[in-house]
């Protein structure tokens, strides 16, 4: 795959220094290992960035169909395997694999949506010719250390884990943001986090460098007269 501007922005813009890497490994194994790829992490806004990089790049795939399911239902993920199954007998959906590679992609999977993955992946194994696979992310607090375990051990699933953010990283990525000018829109999302007076300190530093703007300067001076 061959990357353009956007994708080499969304990759600069990760949180955490091992993303780039981490991403790649979960690309690797949806569309070379025809794995379901579960990725969990401790930080909601850290979930999301990968996902929408990782999302961004797997859009531009050839060959490959996403569908996104904020909160998929059994019947919704039957229904996609009738229609990508329409074509082929119940054995040849078990031997003959379609063309094009479908990922079914969750991007907020909650603590109670473990009935619609196990429903999925049954027909993910009984009829391996859809060629269907999934792809997850979740907040690690939002399911207990031994659901993930079970889910690991599956040998058609790849659970991977971000690399936590520390002090280090997560200034470069609030530095980042500043840059881009999307601090501000980022700050309600760290409200309860760890990580908001950082936020807030780098905001302030920038508020107080747009204070000293001489863009500002003259457009208060032209105020004041």
């Amino acid at each position: 795959m061959t990357s353009d501007l956007t994708d080499v922005s969304m990759l600069d813009s990760l949180p955490h220094p091992d993303d780039e890497s981490v991403l790649a490994t979960a690309r690797d194994a949806l569309l070379t290992g025809m794995c379901n790829v579960f990725i969990v992490g401790e930080e909601e806004f850290h979930i999301d960035a990968c996902f929408l990089a990782l999302y961004h790049q797997l859009k531009r795939e050839p060959g490959l169909q996403l569908h996104r399911m904020m909160s998929p239902k059994v019947d919704d993920i039957v229904e996609l395997f009738n229609t990508v199954l329409a074509d082929l007998s119940v054995e040849e959906a078990r031997n003959q694999q379609v063309n094009d590679r479908h990922i079914i992609v969750m991007p907020d999977f909650g603590p109670n949506a473990g009935k619609e993955w196990m429903a999925c992946e049954s027909l993910v194994n009984t009829f391996p010719g859809a060629n269907v696979g999934m792809l997850a992310f979740s907040t690690i607090d939002n399911h207990d250390a031994s659901a993930l375990q079970q889910l690991s051990l599956k040998s058609r699933n790849k659970l991977i884990r971000l690399s936590p953010m520390d002090s280090a990283s997560m200034e470069r990525y609030l530095n980042n943001c500043h840059e881009r000018g999307a601090l501000l829109e980022m700050l309600p999302s760290l409200a309860d986090s760890q990580w908001y007076g950082l936020a807030s300190g780098v905001r302030s530093e920038e508020h107080t460098s747009e204070l000293q703007s001489p863009m500002y300067l003259v457009c208060r001076l032209l105020l004041e007269k």
